[in-house]
């Protein structure tokens, strides 16, 4: 699963999100990250991977990133906030866990876009 997200990040870098955001939707992709992001059980190597796709997909287009969100909680039946809480969460979290281990590009990356 690490490599397609490795995968995801060149798609997101190299095409326009008119090509991928709606295909990240409608196929459950978004959701299926999310949820993974979000659960505790999925390593963490694994984890900053998703949190790098995600940073990469706002700096690509940030209106993307919310519109992915906004329609992520019919899939998943929990509400925005809980989806928003959870990602924040994940992404504090693993980032300042892991900037050691992890590619200091991924630390200043999804530190930076964040903000």
């Amino acid at each position: 699963m690490k490599d397609m997200v490795i995968s995801l990040q060149f798609l997101v870098q190299l095409a326009p999100s008119s090509m991928w955001g709606e295909v990240f939707h409608t196929s459950g992709l978004f959701a299926h990250l999310l949820d993974k992001l979000i659960d505790d059980e999925t390593s963490p190597m694994l984890s900053i991977e998703i949190i790098f796709l995600f940073a990469r997909i706002v700096m690509a287009d940030p209106q993307m990133f919310l519109q992915l969100m906004a329609v992520t909680p019919q899939v998943v039946s929990q509400p925005e906030h809980k989806l928003w809480e959870g990602l924040l969460d994940a992404w504090w979290g693993k980032v300042s866990d892991h900037t050691d281990c992890s590619c200091p590009l991924y630390s200043q990356v999804c530190s930076l876009v964040i903000v």
